[in-house]
């Protein structure tokens, strides 16, 4: 999250770890099938939004090469993979729309050039695992 926010770019070793985590954590708290399951409904999600992502762009006539290199990073892309496995896909697609929310939220106070979209996410997430954690949101 750190790094995110401030150089803009994220460690692969960060990722890997996450992703480690994720799984171990999804296997253990829900079992294989469903940990299988959900990756798989999570990651057909992300595709499609992908998917209607690209088509929207290319409606508006933008250039694909210059709206992913610019505009919305394969860091973010990856964050969002790597966090498929802890979630069924409606808590899932409410934390992205929780992360995308604040992101926003902050966009509209700081108006930066870009959005740590990726920081965002694992903000959210850790709020999230403290709750669970402390038994606020069970």
């Amino acid at each position: 999250m750190w790094e995110d926010f401030r150089m803009r770019q994220v460690s692969v070793v960060w990722l890997v770890v996450l992703a480690a985590l994720c799984v171990a954590i999804g296997w253990d708290t829900a079992g294989i099938k469903p940990l299988l399951l959900h990756t798989a409904v999570n990651l057909g999600l992300l595709l499609f939004l992908g998917g209607t992502m690209t088509v929207w762009q290319l409606m508006r006539r933008r250039s694909l090469r210059e709206f992913f290199s610019t505009c919305f990073g394969a860091g973010d892309v990856v964050m969002m993979a790597v966090i498929a496995p802890l979630f069924a896909p409606l808590p899932y697609v409410r934390l992205l729309l929780a992360a995308c929310a604040a992101a926003l939220v902050w966009w509209l106070v700081k108006r930066p050039a870009n959005i740590p979209l990726a920081g965002f996410i694992a903000l959210i997430l850790t709020g999230y695992a403290i709750c669970k954690t402390t038994g606020i949101w069970s």
